[in-house]
């Protein structure tokens, strides 16, 4: 008789096992696709970031590093931009573009570096 008693007792421990075995895989799954969301919103930043830097490497490269000229065509095709003698800052959305002598740095709202980017060009020695 003693037998017969522990059957329920078996099963519901079963289910709770299987419960717990479930949950811990849901908790696994969901971990997953949190961490994927993450990447994905990181790699189309980044996919900006590197966009935005080419762009501003090549009115560098353009200009031959005057930052006067590189300003003027930035706010020719419409960005926001702040600047002084020895930078430009250019507001995209969610990121900001710093333009310093020969470097592209991109940057997220927290202030966390996205992409860099060192520019060169070459210059004609007549101009010199």
């Amino acid at each position: 008789m003693r037998r017969e008693g522990n059957k329920p007792f078996l099963t519901l421990m079963e289910q709770s096992i299987m419960l717990l075995i479930f949950a811990l895989s849901a908790s696994i799954c969901l971990q997953a696709f949190v961490k994927a969301n993450n990447l994905s919103i990181h790699t189309a930043q980044l996919k900006e970031a590197v966009s935005m830097a080419q762009t501003g490497a090549e009115l560098l490269k353009g200009s031959c590093g005057d930052l006067e000229k590189v300003s003027e065509m930035l706010k020719e095709q419409g960005y926001t931009i702040q600047k002084n003698k020895q930078w430009i800052l250019v507001y995209n959305k969610e990121l900001v573009m710093k333009i310093a002598g020969k470097f592209v740095k991109i940057s997220n709202s927290n202030g966390e570096e996205v992409y860099e980017l060192e520019v060169r060009w070459q210059e004609d020695l007549d101009e010199k």
